[in-house]
């Protein structure tokens, strides 16, 4: 149905597969400094697809009115949804650092690593992924760590 906007990526695949769950590493807004990040708007002028219909949904699945929100920023958890014909593909949107779905990264975000970390609040699914700010497959001090230093602009990016 399409391939992965550049910047996008989703495992070691650049294309869309019926099956795939998550596109991951979008970046999030951090501040002043960052207010050009990934909007609805450029996310989807970045794809590559044959899809009939493009929908986004957010992360409790109301469909997001793309016309009357464009310049919306991504979130973790949201629904990328490509229709062709009888075929539908879902994927999940995953923003590096933002495990609270707001597309933005905070305090709370950070806050969110350690109550995982310590068992408090355990993070799942895309949640979870956004967590990994150094896409090793675990959730460490040194994600965090990372989490922070973007936050501060220490780190440019992940």
């Amino acid at each position: 149905i399409g391939e992965a906007p550049d910047g996008y990526v989703q495992g070691e695949e650049t294309e869309y597969k019926l099956g795939d769950e998550y596109i991951s590493r979008a970046l999030p807004q951090v501040s002043k400094y960052h207010e050009d990040r990934t909007t609805i708007e450029e996310f989807i002028s970045k794809l590559t697809t044959n899809a009939d219909t493009i929908e986004m949904y957010d992360p409790e699945g109301n469909l997001i009115q793309i016309e009357d929100n464009a310049n919306n920023i991504i979130g973790t958890n949201m629904t990328l949804k490509l229709i062709k014909g009888s075929q539908t593909l879902k994927i999940k949107i995953i923003v590096t650092g933002d495990i609270n779905g707001d597309g933005k990264l905070t305090s709370a975000d950070i806050s969110g690593v350690t109550n995982h970390r310590l068992g408090l609040k355990v993070l799942e699914g895309a949640y979870l992924k956004a967590a990994d700010a150094n896409y090793d497959g675990n959730i460490t001090a040194a994600d965090k760590s990372k989490i922070v230093n973007v936050r501060l602009n220490l780190l440019k990016d992940f």
